[in-house]
């Protein structure tokens, strides 16, 4: 350092200790009734965030809550496209259901196991609602569908391929079992 450097550096090293000497104004807090954010994470008295809210460049809005270890808990999103969900997390942060609508009106629910695959989905669509549980290979290992002409059962294999039919319309039911490969072992009479 030269010696005419020493004129500038030191004062304001003193300057800078004696400021940090005295005690600072605290900021008030904000107070208001109104306000406009495109992103508000609100957080608790430890500083951790448990609420966030915004809209994002590609339009989508969120409000999302979160557990004090910071593992989110639940977030509701909507998209520009108008489509909904409300998702929901266990404990360690693993999605374990899902309720929301497509951009073609239809409905849907699903849960899911602690390693996060899917166990059930509930389908609500034009034609009729479909019910799907899965086994732990997230494979449809029952289909329980209604719709308008009639209403079928269909339990599948580990492959999520049905091998047994429950069916019934206007006309009566019928029952069947199939192979794997889709080809009829038996089949009921029809009414």
């Amino acid at each position: 350092m030269k010696p005419a450097d020493r004129f500038l550096v030191y004062p304001c090293l003193v300057a800078l200790a004696a400021s940090a000497a005295f005690p600072q104004k605290k900021r008030p807090a904000l107070t208001g009734t109104e306000g406009t954010f495109r992103h508000l994470q609100i957080v608790d008295e430890k500083g951790r965030m448990r609420i966030e809210l915004g809209v994002g460049s590609d339009g989508v809005a969120f409000v999302s809550t979160f557990g004090e270890e910071g593992k989110e808990r639940l977030t509701l999103v909507e998209t520009k496209e108008r489509v909904g969900s409300l998702r929901t997390f266990g404990p360690d942060g693993t999605e374990r259901a899902r309720i929301g609508n497509a951009a073609t009106g239809m409905g849907t629910f699903e849960a899911f196991d602690a390693d996060g695959k899917a166990r059930l989905r509930f389908t609500d669509g034009e034609k009729g609602a479909v019910l799907l549980l899965f086994g732990p290979e997230e494979k449809p290992r029952v289909r329980l569908v209604g719709l308008k002409e009639g209403g079928q059962i269909a339990v599948c294999d580990p492959g999520g391929t049905p091998c047994a039919h429950l069916w019934s319309d206007e006309k009566g039911g019928v029952a069947w079992t199939s192979k794997p490969d889709g080809k009829a072992v038996w089949s009921s009479p029809r009414p």
